[in-house]
């Protein structure tokens, strides 16, 4: 499921890679935590009062329990920060009270975006036919629900279709 991204982990030198965006090149960096445990993983679900999607829970406790990736450090306006067991609660309700949209209790916001006031969000009421991931979304603070960004069917895809991309944002190439 996530061969992409353990492809991508051996090709890092002291966690960064270069990659290329619009023509120019720039050393991205990356962080890891280390895995969490069941018990982590179904500690959140209970404070959430939702399942979070079993990809999600197989990064978490398989890969990482939480991560950056593509930072670009040097400007710090550029990466994308994936939410541990620590946070994700925290920062459901942090991203809850700043954007303008009545929260349905099936999203949750799993990461965000540097440089901007934008959140990645799972919506779970809408899974996956195999039930494994639900969609993934692109909140800000500008737009109501219905104006968010699909990201992808599911996060194992979404992130799949990011280290394809060298961490660009894939969803908006027309």
């Amino acid at each position: 499921m996530f061969n992409t991204l353990l492809l991508l982990q051996k090709q890092l030198v002291e966690n960064q890679l270069a990659v290329v965006h619009s023509g120019r090149s720039w050393m991205a960096s990356f962080e890891w935590q280390p895995p969490a445990g069941i018990e982590q993983i179904q500690a959140v679900e209970q404070q959430l009062s939702v399942s979070l999607p079993q990809d999600y829970q197989k990064f978490l406790g398989e890969i990482s329990n939480g991560a950056v990736l593509f930072h670009d450090k040097e400007y710090g306006q550029w990466g994308f920060k994936l939410f541990g067991t620590t946070e994700i609660v925290e920062k459901r309700h942090e991203w809850q009270r700043s954007l303008p949209t009545s929260w349905e209790s099936g999203l949750v916001a799993f990461g965000e975006l540097f440089g901007e006031a934008n959140a990645l969000v799972f919506d779970t009421r809408q899974l996956t036919k195999d039930s494994l991931s639900c969609r993934v979304l692109e909140s800000n603070t500008h737009d109501k629900f219905s104006d968010w960004v699909i990201l992808s069917r599911s996060f194992h895809e979404w992130l799949e279709h990011l280290v394809i991309a060298q961490g660009q944002k894939f969803w908006l190439w027309r």
